[in-house]
């Protein structure tokens, strides 16, 4: 790569995605302890969902973020609170 040669990330962009990604990611591991308890892909899970198993893949990684509707349908689907899916509390239990 010669001196001129743009890249489209720079240190901070690195450290912004690598921060961003270890918060969600660590969120998000219990979406695939849940998943692979129930013994299901993440194709399997997207299809039964209506999501795409590039999405459910990207919950799980920490690359992206569930929004409302998929986390209670995420919820629903394993029948655990989204607290738990979101490691704010040990107790998987649903409470209403």
């Amino acid at each position: 790569m010669g001196q001129n040669t743009k890249v489209g990330y720079n240190k901070y962009s690195v450290l912004v995605f690598f921060f961003c990604h270890r918060k969600w990611g660590m969120a998000m591991q219990r979406l695939k302890l849940e998943r692979e308890k129930k013994g299901i892909s993440q194709l399997k899970l997207a299809m039964d969902l209506g999501l795409t198993q590039n999405s459910v893949s990207r919950y799980e990684s920490g690359m992206r973020q569930a929004d409302y509707e998929t986390l209670i349908a995420l919820a629903d689907y394993f029948n655990v609170s989204i607290d738990y899916l979101l490691e704010r509390t040990d107790n998987p239990s649903v409470n209403f």
